[in-house]
């Protein structure tokens, strides 16, 4: 978690994806909405937007009715 943080706030976001991508199935707790906050972060398009869809599809069992 500290070492995706730390990519996502230094503007590596393709280091962070790297790292959920070699670790995901390792990582304890991975489906908790902190890491799914910074995979959201870590799949920046092109041009560094978060891509909302995919976003809002890793927080769809935590939307209201």
């Amino acid at each position: 978690m500290a070492a995706m943080t730390g990519y996502l706030a230094s503007g590596e976001p393709q280091r962070a994806k790297a790292l959920w991508t070699q670790y995901e199935d390792r990582i304890r707790g991975a489906a908790k909405p902190v890491f799914r906050l910074l995979r959201c972060h870590a799949e920046r398009g092109t041009q560094g937007e978060v891509n909302a869809a995919a976003c809002a599809a890793a927080f769809a069992a935590y939307a209201e009715g």
